[in-house]
Formats: structure tokens, sequence, C-alpha cells
């Protein structure tokens, strides 16, 4: 992130020289959405959707973790400081938080933002298969919660939440998607 920030392609995060937080070695936190996509874009990648996000972190078994169905604390960094953690953790941290496609860290750390809009019923009216959000709207959606909370559901791999997309919370991050060429 540092070298799209140096190439004047992204903004620096919110908590720029925290030294619990945006450490090289940890998830990049204290972006808003559009930091995200500018990031992404400069990579050559993009947000994932909120479908895709969830696929990679469930599977096809539809798992209630991204290791599995069976809650396990010390997988996922949560809890506030209850870890050894008082914010993020190293993305290496929990090498058993990874997801059947081989995903890391898709449970806790930071939420992530999506590239989908936030709607409360998005999938009660969305296609079956590779769904989108609405068109438009004004919060984006974010997936797989963060080191704030110490409840296993906001954790869960269906779990969704709104985000305001300009704010830049130590609790919000991003991942980066790309697409695949079709045969």
């Amino acid at each position: 992130y540092n070298k799209c920030v140096d190439a004047g392609k992204c903004r620096k995060q919110r908590y720029w020289h925290d030294k619990t937080m945006n450490q090289p070695n940890h998830e990049v936190v204290a972006v808003g959405w559009q930091d995200g996509v500018n990031y992404c874009t400069w990579a050559g990648k993009r947000l994932p959707t909120e479908a895709e996000w969830e696929k990679a972190a469930r599977g096809t078994d539809e798992r209630i973790f991204p290791w599995g169905n069976d809650w396990d604390a010390s997988r996922v960094n949560m809890h506030h400081d209850k870890d050894g953690y008082a914010t993020t953790a190293p993305v290496d941290a929990y090498p058993k938080n990874v997801s059947p496609y081989g995903a890391y860290g898709m449970a806790g750390n930071a939420w992530e933002w999506t590239a989908d809009y936030w709607h409360p019923h998005t999938y009660r009216k969305s296609p079956d298969r590779n769904p989108t959000g609405p068109e438009k709207g004004v919060k984006r959606v974010m997936r797989g919660g963060s080191w704030l909370y110490d409840v296993p559901f906001f954790v869960t791999t269906h779990n969704r939440s709104p985000g305001r997309p300009w704010i830049r919370k130590g609790t919000v991050g991003f991942r980066c998607a790309k697409s695949l060429k079709a045969n």
C-alpha cells in the first residue's frame, strides 16, 4: 500500500504512524472504500463483489467460519487484546484461519470492503448464481468482522454489514480480487 501512496495513486491510511496498526505485515486498515478501489486498480485488480467474497470464505460447502463449522477462538483475531493483539494482527498470525480456497484471514482482524452497494434484503431478490448488489446506494457492504468484536457471529462467513464508504476506521480494510479469463 505504501508503494501506491508513494506513486501518488493512494492516500495515506488514517493511522499512518500507529505502532499497533498499519505495520508492513498487517492488513491495511483505516482506509475508505475509494482507497481500496484506488489501490486495487493501481495493482491491476479490483475489490471483490460481496458474492465473490462470501464464496472465497465459505467454499462450496457453506461453512460457518472459513475453517469449518465449529467455533475456535484460537483461529481468529478478535476480542481486543484478549488474544495478544490490541488491534490488528500480522496477516500470518492465524495460519489455521484459512478458507477452502486458501484465502487467509477472512474472519476477524479487519472488516473488508466489497464492491457492492448495501441493501438489507439483497439476497432475497437476487439470482442464486453470482448475484450482484444494487446498482446504486449510499453505503457499501463490508465482510469478515474485525478485532473489535468478542461475539463469534460477527466473524461468520455469512455476516454482512453496511459501511459508510467515506469513513476511515481502524477496523476496516480490504482485499483485492482478480477476474479470471474465460476459456
